[in-house]
């Protein structure tokens, strides 16, 4: 799961290819606004969940570590 989430993050973002673990993915620039959109597009058809993102707390979208959290509690998978 981590792994596809990483590549994910990769491939929407704002920095392709950049760094993204253990930093802040909105501080740092790697999302933006429009790679927020894309990222939850992509997380939904990954994971086969459907994403309220305003039924999400914003902390949840800010590193690769709460984004596999949140994708494991969506999911099921306890890890």
């Amino acid at each position: 799961m981590r792994e596809t989430i990483i590549e994910i993050i990769r491939t929407v973002g704002a920095q392709p290819g950049a760094a993204v673990e253990g930093i802040d993915l909105f501080d740092s620039g790697v999302l933006d606004s429009l790679g927020f959109i894309e990222l939850l597009d992509a997380l939904e058809r990954a994971f086969g969940v459907e994403i309220q993102p305003t039924q999400v707390s914003p902390d949840a979208w800010r590193s690769v570590d709460s984004i596999e959290a949140l994708m494991r509690s969506l999911t099921g998978d306890a890890g």
